[in-house]
């Protein structure tokens, strides 16, 4: 599920969409947050 979620988000980003990723526990949010922040960090964005 958390992949699923992931899915869409580059794409809204990249068309220049403000996107959320919304997840049921601390354990998701964690899990969740970890591969946007190492791409947007390698991208140069953070």
């Amino acid at each position: 599920m958390l992949e699923a979620a992931y899915i869409g988000w580059p794409a809204d980003v990249a068309a220049g969409r403000t996107s959320a990723l919304i997840a049921a526990t601390g354990t998701d949010v964690t899990a969740l947050k970890a591969k946007p922040r190492r791409e947007r960090v390698g991208q140069g964005y953070a």
